[in-house]
């Protein structure tokens, strides 16, 4: 059975409050949030959930409520909490935007309706904050987190170069160092990654994140491959030397063999050939048989 997507072992109690209530979207909550994306930086957790939410606040999005009762004290509150617009949309169609009066007799009533709300906090977003949420995404590729994170991110930060502003140009830098981690490209990515100052501001304030992505990237080769070369996988982890020999023997717990590495045998990485045996019964095929001989009606 697979983890919970927004489940984080090391999520504080009262952050976990916010997540689980209506206070992650009230805008008053995010400098709550942002002290959280410090304290993951700086203490090597991580917890996507929560990131996720404080994107939310920041930007203009439209978030749905599907298929559910509108109580109106819920939607009262979301009305005197937050910075939003709000309109119901029933049957396919978007009615026009409504009153608190009128919302809430309808929610009286117990509508099944999706409540759309945007929220309107740009002026809250901090750039610092941001990239290093983005940053922190990285930290745990290959998984979608980083996608997921500029999902929430408005269009102009993603737009080709040149960049709007200096936001766009961070986080387009750091959209081209996710590429090269999907496209398996890691000597590229160490290379990208010393190639520019602003890659040094940008991962200044995760702390420990080289030594993070080099097993990160020992997890997928783990995976992968029962042996390479030395030199490739040298290249892969942009370390030489002692340096190199510790990581792979301690850390990966890999063996070295003169100019190659073995990676010992796992269920990921292990070439083992699957036989698939189904048992039908004749007996199963009986009733259709039958149909195909009767006459029609």
């Amino acid at each position: 059975m697979g983890v919970p997507f927004d489940y984080a072992p090391d999520r504080p109690e009262h952050i976990d409050t916010i997540l689980n209530g209506l206070d992650r979207y009230n805008p008053e909550t995010t400098t709550v949030f942002q002290d959280y994306v410090t304290q993951q930086c700086e203490d090597q957790k991580y917890d996507c959930y929560a990131n996720l939410a404080l994107l939310k606040l920041w930007v203009p999005k439209s978030l749905r409520l599907v298929e559910r009762r509108a109580n109106a004290k819920e939607i009262k509150m979301m009305i005197n909490n937050h910075n939003v617009s709000y309109y119901l949309t029933g049957a396919g169609h978007e009615s026009p935007s409504l009153t608190e009066v009128e919302l809430l007799a309808l929610s009286e009533r117990t509508l099944q309706s999706c409540v759309h709300f945007y929220q309107f906090n740009p002026h809250l977003t901090q750039n610092e904050v941001t990239t290093n949420i983005l940053v922190k995404a990285l930290t745990v590729f290959p998984s979608p987190d980083f996608s997921l994170c500029l999902s929430l991110l408005p269009p102009h930060l993603l737009a080709p170069q040149p960049p709007a502003d200096s936001l766009a140009e961070m986080v387009q830098a750091l959209s081209a160092l996710n590429r090269l981690l999907c496209a398996a490209d890691y000597t590229t990515f160490w290379e990208t990654l010393e190639s520019d100052d602003l890659y040094a501001d940008l991962i200044s304030d995760v702390v420990g994140f080289e030594e993070i992505m080099r097993v990160r990237i020992a997890v997928v080769v783990s995976q992968s491959v029962q042996e390479l070369e030395r030199a490739v996988l040298e290249s892969w982890l942009n370390m030489k030397g002692d340096a190199f020999e510790k990581f792979v023997r301690e850390i990966c717990g890999w063996a070295i063999e003169d100019s190659r590495v073995k990676v010992p045998l796992n269920k990921e990485n292990e070439a083992k050939g699957t036989i698939v045996r189904e048992n039908v019964k004749f007996d199963q095929f009986s009733r259709t048989i039958r149909r195909a001989y009767e006459q029609p009606a």
